[in-house]
């Protein structure tokens, strides 16, 4: 299992960003209650999901590390709105979503869980395998004659990565607010977009910082004990990991300590 140090390693590499600033980032919010702290060396506290989407939301939601404690608290109650641009693709978004809870409203469909959580759930599905199954279907539902003729040889598609289809969590400072996009070819094929219960002002300027499926998949491999910070060497390297099928197959399942988001 990871501790927060593994975690900030693993997020240093993935992001590139110093580790020292990562690790700042993690102490803050550590200090305020938001990231479990239970001893040290080797008895320090193994991280849960909701360690790792803190001490992501951290990093993302501001540029100041002593901010975190504040971005996190901003960031994690937001309310999310599903979009999607077909009827099929809809279905498969509702059924992928339906363990952490969807309610219809005449706006739209709107996530029973928070952005805290939500992110908490991608983490956690990055590191079953079930995000990228989501991915494949999204692909066959809007490309049917593409998934004939594609060649998963190339990819253990039932874990390890799928290329076509992307996922982006793209973090606005100034609003707050955040979108978790999925993307073909640059054409998105459906969003939940986050904004905070009180309506701000808008303004016309927006800092973001973004990161993709992939760092979902870093984070919950380290939380699973399927990567270690020696392991992460170069970019084919994690390609490689990724795509190996006991990298997925021989780890424990990923367990969350909150309501809604659970192992298997």
């Amino acid at each position: 299992m990871a501790t927060l140090s593994s975690l900030v390693i693993a997020l240093a590499w993935i992001s590139a960003l110093p580790e020292s600033k990562v690790f700042a980032y993690g102490r803050f919010a550590r200090e305020a209650g938001l990231i479990t702290q239970e001893g040290r060396g080797k008895y320090a506290a193994n991280m849960s999901p909701r360690d790792a989407a803190n001490l992501l939301i951290a990093t993302c939601g501001t540029d100041v590390t002593r901010e975190a404690p504040r971005a996190i608290r901003a960031f994690r109650p937001m309310k999310g709105t599903l979009m999607a641009f077909e009827d099929d693709i809809h279905l498969a978004f509702e059924q992928w979503l339906s363990p952490i809870g969807l309610r219809r409203e005449s706006d739209g469909l709107h996530l029973q869980v928070d952005f805290g959580a939500f992110l908490e759930f991608l983490i956690w599905e990055a590191g079953t395998g079930r995000l990228v199954q989501l991915l494949i279907k999204l692909f066959g539902v809007s490309s049917r004659e593409k998934l004939q003729s594609y060649d998963f040889s190339v990819y253990e598609y039932e874990f390890g990565v799928f290329e076509p289809v992307e996922v982006e969590v793209s973090f606005d400072r100034t609003e707050p607010g955040a979108v978790v996009a999925f993307t073909s070819n640059s054409e998105p094929l459906g969003l939940v977009h986050f904004s905070p219960a009180k309506f701000k002002t808008r303004r016309d300027l927006h800092v973001r910082a973004q990161v993709s499926h992939y760092t979902l998949m870093v984070l919950a491999l380290f939380l699973k004990g399927r990567l270690v910070p020696g392991d992460l060497t170069s970019e084919k390297d994690l390609y490689r990991i990724l795509r190996r099928r006991e990298t997925w197959e021989r780890a424990p399942a990923i367990t969350s300590q909150r309501k809604g988001v659970q192992g298997e």
